[in-house]
């Protein structure tokens, strides 16, 4: 048994005649009980010296329509008229499964009006490359009228049956086609004819009835392998769904165009990321190091976490996500200062660098969620509201707002605690940025009037 395509893209399904040709084969008309009417003598109509406005690429159609069962089957055993026949003839099918115009050889784009005769074309099947399985060539098919439209299918899968070696697509009728469907098994299974399955305007099955199946709960079987029953029971699933594609944007530019932007935005994160760390490094001093160390170890996981997104969720970097890169070396950093100047403060009061740091550490860790939080939050509204390449940046907002509170939690703060072991810290040398007179603490005391020093 089988069903239809998708009514919403385009495809539709027919009910094939009772044989499947390749290019070589032509269908015959099928002889009639009466004469028909005698022809004229000439055309009724001249022909006109320019193409009309109307032709069959152009005109409308109802994508949903259906036609009667009983009158496709009397096309399939022999219905058909010359024009159908030379319909069937203007067209080839390549070794691809591609329909081809005879003339020409150019790819033909057939109108699929459900309630016109379609000419299509199978995709060949690869054999296992032995003798008892070679494979089989694209076939074309004249096909009738459509029965039943890709909407009434309900639901397709695929597996192994209860009892059998081999794989099986299987697939639910529902709505109006379960009764045409069945009426059609009852129909075509004593002379063994085919229920072809077209989705845009290629049959991807052809398969014939075994009995007549009430229920249209149905089930394909043949020599498929996993890859193939698997292909087509999700063609027949989300092939039968009404998709439609819009698009909110789109933005045009040129190659090198792009890749200059791209190189430019870079190029600014660099020097961006590169004065950042030379003013830490000044102001600063010893524990500046902890900055440099600390941006490097955020550059590298953003690097590879970029890279796996490229590879496994198709990321891709433009310039508005080199953006969101750029602002978050500043929300890094002022993770580190906040931190840092927590921690002067604590030293400013007579603690020593060992318990500044784990008392600023509190005071600077509230500080640095909240900022952290506004900055998500702000990445979240974005990505989900905006469109186009502002969701770019937004993406990378959000995944450098995390990825600095993973390295300040678990790099930035052990690094200080580390360094505060060390006398060149804890004893406040002039060149680890916590001396005395980067403190401030140095300066001598006033002297009230008249009283002593």
């Amino acid at each position: 048994g089988g069903n239809g395509g998708n009514g919403g893209n385009g495809a539709n399904p027919r009910v094939a005649p009772g044989f499947a040709l390749d290019g070589t084969a032509t269908p015959t008309d099928g002889p009639t009980d009466d004469a028909t009417d005698e022809p004229t003598d000439a055309p009724t109509d001249e022909p006109t010296d320019s193409p009309t406005d109307d032709g069959t690429l152009t005109e409308d159609f109802d994508n949903s329509a259906v036609a009667d069962l009983d009158e496709e089957i009397a096309f399939m055993r022999g219905g058909y008229t010359q024009e159908d026949v030379d319909l069937f003839n203007a067209y080839v099918c390549d070794d691809q499964g591609i329909l081809l115009d005879a003339q020409t050889g150019e790819a033909a784009n057939l109108p699929d009006d459900p309630l016109k005769p379609l000419v299509a074309c199978s995709p060949p099947e690869e054999g296992s490359g032995s003798a008892d399985d070679p494979g089989q060539p694209s076939f074309k098919y004249l096909l009738s009228q459509a029965i039943i439209q890709g909407t009434d299918l309900d639901d397709a899968g695929f597996g192994i049956p209860q009892g059998q070696v081999g794989y099986a697509v299987t697939l639910d009728i529902g709505g109006d086609g379960r009764q045409v469907f069945s009426d059609a098994s009852s129909k075509l299974t004593l002379d063994v004819e085919q229920f072809a399955i077209v989705l845009d305007g290629q049959v991807i099955s052809a398969p014939t009835f075994n009995g007549r199946i009430p229920d249209g709960s149905a089930q394909i079987s043949g020599n498929f392998t996993e890859t193939e029953a698997e292909s087509l029971s999700t063609s027949l699933k989300f092939g039968a769904l009404p998709i439609s594609f819009e698009e909110p944007s789109s933005e045009t530019i040129g190659p090198s165009l792009a890749g200059d932007q791209l190189r430019a935005g870079l190029t600014a994160g660099g020097i961006g990321l590169a004065l950042v760390m030379l003013y830490c490094l000044l102001y600063y001093r010893g524990l500046g190091t902890v900055v440099i160390a600390s941006l490097g170890v955020a550059a590298a996981i953003t690097y590879a976490m970029v890279l796996l997104l490229s590879e496994t969720a198709g990321f891709t970097l433009t310039l508005p996500g080199v953006a969101g890169l750029i602002i978050a070396v500043g929300i890094t950093a002022d993770s580190f200062i906040i931190l840092f100047e927590r921690i002067r403060d604590e030293m400013r009061d007579g603690k020593s660098m060992r318990v500044a740091v784990e008392s600023g550490w509190v005071r600077a860790r509230n500080t640095a969620l909240a900022a952290d939080a506004v900055s998500l939050l702000a990445a979240v509204v974005l990505y989900l509201f905006a469109s186009g390449v502002v969701k770019g940046f937004a993406f990378a907002l959000g995944l450098t707002t995390l990825i600095d509170l993973v390295v300040f939690f678990y790099f930035t703060k052990p690094m200080v605690s580390y360094l505060a072991r060390y006398s060149f810290f804890n004893k406040g040398h002039r060149l680890s940025g916590l001396s005395a007179a980067t403190l401030g603490t140095d300066v001598a005391p006033a002297v009230p009037a008249g009283g002593k020093a």
